[in-house]
């Protein structure tokens, strides 16, 4: 479970910085 929580985690962040904070911020999903 925690290898997917990293995973996710990896993945969204990869995604924030390819498509901007904007876009970021629009997900519901707080990772701090």
């Amino acid at each position: 479970m925690r290898l997917d929580q990293t995973a996710l985690k990896s993945g969204l962040l990869g995604v924030r910085r390819i498509l901007g904070e904007d876009y970021f911020k629009i997900l519901p999903i707080p990772l701090r």
